[in-house]
């Protein structure tokens, strides 16, 4: 018979958690990592990743931490650490307000670009369209043919109106990303009062 030993970490959580939970000073957190390896601590290790978390309460008791409540790095919360490394990603790829409004002005006038390439296309496709369509009003017997392309067109036409509405919510989408980044841009950079 092997006995198993018990980690003097473990040990000592356990000799002191009495003591920490009637003085309400802390909460013993376990969590396991992708190898099977238990961790305890006052957060969910970093190692566990997205894997449960369990409260201990001073008689021993699990509870499952949710989800959310994990912790990164230090105890920072992750959302937390999250928005830091996006803030850190702006203040890296712009050296100023300026800039800012600068890249919005050219994915902007790519879109528009976009935008006036596809409004050609529009707009060669209704003369098409009302080219057939007069062609078919003069003919006795429309073609079969001529009939098929008709409602081609018209749904080339109705896919090209579509692809605008979407290239007008992308250019919304555009401009408010990148107020959105501007406005935490000047946040960051105006010294907290």
């Amino acid at each position: 018979m092997t006995r198993r030993r018990t980690p003097k970490i473990l040990l000592a959580a356990l000799l002191t958690a009495p003591t920490l939970f009637a003085t309400g000073h802390a909460t013993i957190v376990k969590c396991r990592d992708a190898s099977g390896q238990w961790h305890y601590g006052d957060h969910p290790a970093r190692a566990c990743g997205h894997r449960p978390a369990y409260t201990l309460d001073a008689g021993g008791v699990e509870t499952k931490v949710p989800a959310a409540g994990n912790q990164g790095e230090k105890g920072i919360p992750q959302a937390t650490q999250a928005k830091q490394q996006a803030d850190e990603r702006l203040l890296a790829t712009y050296g100023s307000a300026r800039a800012i409004t600068q890249a919005r002005n050219r994915a902007i006038a790519a879109l528009e670009k976009q935008r006036q390439g596809d409004l050609e296309t529009l707009k060669i496709l209704q003369q098409t369209l009302a080219h057939m369509q007069s062609t078919a009003a003069l003919a006795r017997q429309p073609s079969a043919t001529l009939l098929r392309d008709i409602t081609e067109t018209e749904n080339q036409i109705a896919a090209e109106q579509r692809t605008l509405n979407s290239e007008t919510a992308t250019e919304q989408a555009v401009r408010a990303r990148y107020a959105g980044q501007r406005k935490r841009f000047l946040a960051l950079k105006t010294p907290a009062s």
